[in-house]
């Protein structure tokens, strides 16, 4: 903590600065001795509480940092794999780091009312919410590298695909598993309306117009546009989800 006094200290730095600087010929060599005294005390004040407050800066700074579970993992009483197991912290909560172990490897954090450790290997640095919308990211920049590609039924990349397997190889290449099929990618996506639908989530459309049964996905990149691989013609493209067929064919869009 820094004290009132030291923070005195440093305001009136500036002050006696000022009254040195400002001197004129007439002053005395006693009063410049005072001065120059009062520049040094200064001075020193202005090291220390500068040091202090950069301290306090730099470890709320650390203190406020969050971490994410990749995995269910296991919170420790110790920084070892030997200490007891408190509870369980569970895939894609988010924690604030109370403190770093001395070797670096674990994070000390607060879980259901009990502070202990988790393994630095199984968490990633951020909000669950600022992990979430860089993998999204990640998702829109891969499937844009990829426009160009064959369309080959059955196909799951890397240099062709079906629609499918173009999601499916997107999503696992940025750090998620999905379902192998459209109809599965849909059942078991976290569904949101057309209006909601931000880049990288998953867009949905039937074979023919006006149909409840899904046989096409694509990635929403933003702008009213999919990416998809589209069909052996054209093969991985982007396309207008306004246009006329793909507002008449669509179902439904998801996220995970």
């Amino acid at each position: 903590m820094v004290d009132n006094g030291a923070l005195s200290a440093y305001y009136n730095y500036r002050t006696v600065t000022k009254q040195f600087q400002n001197r004129d010929e007439n002053v005395t060599a006693t009063e410049r001795k005072e001065l120059s005294e009062k520049m040094t005390h200064s001075k020193r004040f202005k090291l220390a509480v500068t040091a202090a407050l950069l301290v306090v800066v730099f470890a709320t700074s650390a203190m406020a940092a969050k971490v994410t579970a990749t995995a269910n993992v296991n919170v420790r009483q110790k920084a070892s794999t030997s200490s007891k197991v408190l509870t369980v912290m569970k895939k894609g909560t988010s924690r604030t780091v109370l403190a770093t172990s001395k070797n670096g490897k674990w994070y000390k954090v607060k879980m259901n009312g009990k502070t202990g450790y988790v393994n630095k290997n199984y968490m990633t640095k951020g909000s669950a919410e600022t992990s979430s919308a860089s993998f999204y990211t990640n998702v829109c920049t891969k499937a844009n590298s990829l426009l160009g590609k064959r369309y080959v039924w059955g196909a799951t990349g890397p240099n062709s695909f079906d629609c499918s397997g173009y999601t499916q190889y997107i999503y696992k290449y940025c750090g998620k598993s999905i379902p192998r099929t459209s109809s599965a990618q849909y059942a078991s996506c976290k569904k949101v309306s057309k209006s909601k639908l931000k880049k990288g989530y998953l867009v949905f459309f039937s074979s023919r117009a006006g149909g409840s049964s899904v046989g096409h996905v694509a990635i929403y990149i933003g702008n009213n546009k999919i990416a998809h691989a589209a069909n052996s013609s054209v093969g991985v493209i982007t396309s207008n989800l306004n246009s006329a067929y793909y507002s008449s064919h669509y179902v439904g869009a998801g996220y995970y």
